[in-house]
C-alpha cells in the first residue's frame, strides 16, 4: 500500500513513478475495498445512532410524558 504519513516520506505521486500500470491498478483496487469497508461500518453506526436515539426518545417519554 501507499504511504500517506506527511512524515518525510516521498509523495504519492513520486512513490507511483516507478511502478507498472498493473500495480497501480491493483493498489487503487485494494484501496477501494479499505474505502467500501470503512463506509459499511459508517452505515452500521450511523444505523445504532438512530437506533438509540429513539430509544432514549421513547424512554424519555415514558419518564416525563408526552409533551
Amino acid at each position: 500500500m501507499l504511504n500517506t504519513n506527511a512524515s518525510n516520506t516521498p509523495s504519492v505521486a513520486q512513490q507511483l513513478m516507478g511502478l507498472s500500470f498493473d500495480e497501480i491498478v491493483s493498489i487503487v483496487e485494494q484501496h477501494k475495498q479499505v474505502i467500501a469497508s470503512h463506509s459499511d461500518e459508517i452505515k452500521n453506526k450511523d444505523l445504532k445512532i438512530s437506533q438509540l436515539t429513539f430509544e432514549v426518545a421513547t424512554l424519555k417519554r415514558l419518564k416525563y410524558g408526552k409533551k
